[in-house]
């Protein structure tokens, strides 16, 4: 009986680990792929300009590059408030608000403040550089 044991035992083993092996290089490619976006803030100061009128206003500046590559579900950019977003090199769609744009080195567009920013590459897209420029009223 102990023999029949061992021997249904060793089939569901090796079953178990082929399966695991198998398993690795998909699980390595789907973690490669969901890999997050990186950003490097290249200016952010709090500038002081004059009114007509002489009164001070004082306005947060900030520029940020974003490195993105591709993945499976697409790269949301955190929420910065109002922003203005430049495509510095890559090819992209970006969804903003439910609606879908083709993307392409150059172009410059708005997202509203409370607006989430969608952006996804089709293959054989690897990374791109979006560059944000945020000005808001500082505290």
């Amino acid at each position: 009986m102990a023999t029949d044991g061992k021997r249904v035992t060793r089939p569901a083993v090796a079953g178990i680990v082929l399966a695991m092996l198998f398993a690795l290089p998909s699980r390595r490619l789907a973690e490669a792929q969901d890999t997050e976006v990186e950003s490097s803030t290249r200016f952010s100061d709090t500038l002081r300009l004059t009114t007509p009128k002489g009164a001070a206003l004082p306005l947060h500046v900030e520029f940020k590059e974003w490195n993105v590559t591709r993945n499976v579900r697409g790269t949301e950019l955190p929420q910065q408030g109002f922003y203005i977003a430049h495509l510095a090199s890559g090819e992209v769609v970006t969804e903003i608000g439910g609606k879908s744009e083709t993307r392409h080195p150059g172009d410059f567009w708005t997202v509203d403040k409370g607006a989430r920013m969608l952006v996804r590459m089709k293959a054989p897209r690897e990374s791109a550089i979006i560059q944000t420029l945020v000005v808001a009223p500082s505290r």
